[in-house]
Order: C-alpha cells, then sequence, then structure tokens
C-alpha cells in the first residue's frame, strides 16, 4: 500500500488500471489524490495512454482539481504534469 512507498516522491508513473472498460474508466483518478501529499514540490507525473477517452477524462479532472498541469504528447500517447507553484 501506500504507507509502503517512499515519503518523498520525485517521479509518479500511472499506467494502469487500464481504462478501456466502463467501470475503470476513471480508475487512475485516485493516483494523484492518494499519492499527492508525497510528491515533492518539483515532481513530475506522468499518464499513460492519453489517447484513451477514460484517461483525457483523468487529465481534464487532474487540472480541474489540482494544482497540477500536464502538457499532452499526443504521438507517445503521454501526458506529462508538474504541479503549478503559487505566484507564477
Amino acid at each position: 500500500g501506500v504507507a509502503a512507498l517512499p515519503e518523498r516522491i520525485d517521479l509518479l508513473v500511472v499506467d494502469g488500471p487500464p481504462a478501456d472498460q466502463p467501470e475503470l474508466e476513471q480508475a487512475r483518478h485516485a493516483a494523484l489524490g492518494r499519492l499527492g501529499p508525497r510528491l515533492a514540490d518539483d515532481a513530475v507525473v506522468a499518464l499513460d495512454d492519453i489517447g484513451r477517452t477514460g484517461e483525457q477524462a483523468v487529465l481534464e479532472r487532474w487540472e480541474a482539481e489540482t494544482a497540477w498541469r500536464f502538457e499532452r504528447l499526443e504521438d507517445e500517447a503521454i501526458a506529462v504534469g508538474r504541479r503549478v507553484q503559487a505566484g507564477f
């Protein structure tokens, strides 16, 4: 579980479960909320498989609900995000 992870995380790669089934479409959403408190101020978050509708919806929710902003690298089917620092 989360307790077994390091106190400070510099890189979070979210690559599962797949969002190709309706009941799993938003499954990746919880990753940022659960691990966000452990992410370093300069951490990078990567979301894989952004060509799928479920992952696109997760990105939209993350950006609407958090201070994280993502660059969508369509050719690589990945989004890379960083926390927006207050005052910038």
